[in-house]
């Protein structure tokens, strides 16, 4: 698994390129790295307003200030954080607005922000499980999660393997 920072590096600075840039699927192994301000998220973008981590890609604020680099998950509603059924797992899961566990991942140097009203299963959940080819014996998967701050969310960080998609995978 490749470590942090060895991808290429993209600059962001308002919530559109956030939102474009995650969910790009040319910038896999990329590192996404956040300008300072307030990122908040909205359901009106993609996958109901989740940031979903792509295969070893990472998110990064600024080095030594946590604070100034700030993502507001609280305008989320309730069904953002529900995953439709499949064919593999026919049931609807439940998840938070971070979403990583593809390879290598990792968020560093950011605030996370929640409104106490708005219940959170999780505000990161390793959760992702993906097999880049269909070769793979298994899903495996390194997560970094440092420095960073988590503001109201009754589990901060949520780290599992669930269902049939999890069998064997590498946490």
């Amino acid at each position: 698994i490749p470590q942090p920072d060895k991808g290429r590096r993209i600059y962001i600075s308002n919530i559109i390129e956030l939102y474009t840039n995650i969910n790009d699927p040319l910038n896999q192994g990329s590192t996404l790295v956040l300008s300072p301000g307030t990122y908040q998220l909205s359901p009106i973008y993609p996958k109901a307003g989740r940031l979903e981590l792509q295969h070893n890609m990472s998110m990064i604020g600024q080095p030594g200030n946590p604070n100034a680099v700030v993502i507001d998950v609280s305008g989320l509603p309730l069904s953002s954080y529900t995953i439709p059924p499949t064919s593999s797992y026919p049931f609807q899961l439940r998840t938070g607005p971070i979403r990583m566990g593809n390879g290598y991942n990792a968020v560093e140097w950011i605030t996370f922000s929640n409104s106490p009203s708005n219940i959170l299963r999780s505000m990161i959940q390793t959760d992702i499980v993906a097999k880049q080819n269909v070769t793979d014996a298994a899903p495996l998967s390194q997560v970094r999660i440092a420095n960073s701050i988590i503001k109201n969310s009754s589990n901060g960080i949520n780290i599992l393997i669930r269902d049939g998609a999890s069998n064997g995978r590498v946490l």
